[in-house]
């Protein structure tokens, strides 16, 4: 099959890391969810390294010139899923 006529294209999701730029945010949140998010089954040492690695990695992608929604001020825009917290 021609990988444009698969359901793979049509996904959406982002980048999820805890940039704190736009309102309190930190990394064990975003393990926290990620976590229960994979009903416990997730490797929590690898989630624990992607969630601390998280923020660099974004920051890194974005002066490589990947594009990324940037609000006005120049920050990476920040926007909560339905399945994100910011407390417990």
């Amino acid at each position: 099959m021609f990988p444009t006529r698969s359901h793979t294209v049509a996904a959406q999701g982002g980048i999820s890391a805890s940039l704190g730029n736009v309102q309190e945010d930190r990394w064990d949140w975003h393990m926290y969810d990620t976590v229960k998010g994979s009903d416990w089954l997730g490797d929590q040492d690898a989630i624990e390294f992607m969630c601390r690695a998280a923020p660099e990695a974004v920051i890194e992608l974005e002066h490589m010139g990947m594009p990324l929604t940037a609000l006005k001020a120049a920050n990476l825009s920040a926007s909560f899923r339905r399945t994100y917290c910011r407390t417990w």
